[in-house]
């Protein structure tokens, strides 16, 4: 089921984000002021679609990060996390689940994870976009391989890693 392209904003939920917004958890503090705050795409914090209050959440990307502790994995929160991926997944969204456990022990990786992420969902509507309107008998100035030895001087895009590449699928 598609709805709109647009999230929705439930204005009922403000003054429950304003509170999550002023009383993070300390992965989420660390997470927003160490890396996403001054990322070069814009994101938000406690961010309100429909009646759900995500984590983070980047429009251009069309991208909600999700930070899961430990209640996160009982059987009630997985149920109703199911639910809302689903419903969030509806306007296209992806739905991006990290575990606090990951922010503590393994930041840069997950930051790196991260920034993969966000990139392929940018650059992916810009690439369908290019493959609707190029005519097959031109030929592209750039290269989209990681081998750079087949032209020189090209930009060439990086490789991406496996989760990457199955977000932009």
């Amino acid at each position: 089921m598609k709805l709109k392209d647009k999230p929705v904003k439930n204005y009922k939920m403000l003054e429950t984000a304003r509170k999550l917004r002023r009383s993070m958890t300390p992965q989420e503090r660390k997470l927003w002021y160490v890396f996403l705050k001054d990322y070069p795409v814009k994101i938000y914090k406690q961010r309100i679609i429909e009646s759900y209050v995500v984590d983070f959440y980047c429009a251009k990307a069309k991208l909600v990060i999700e930070l899961d502790g430990p209640i996160h994995m009982h059987e009630d929160p997985l149920l109703h996390d199911a639910k809302r991926d689903e419903r969030l997944r509806a306007y296209g969204l992806e739905v991006f689940r990290i575990s606090n456990h990951d922010i503590e022990v393994s930041f840069s990786t997950v930051c790196s994870l991260l920034d993969t992420v966000i990139q392929c969902r940018i650059c992916e509507p810009v690439q369908k976009r290019l493959s609707q309107t190029a005519k097959p008998a031109i030929s592209s100035d750039i290269t989209l391989s990681a081998d750079s030895s087949e032209s020189p001087g090209s930009p060439v895009a990086p490789p991406l890693g496996e989760l990457a590449q199955r977000s932009c699928d």
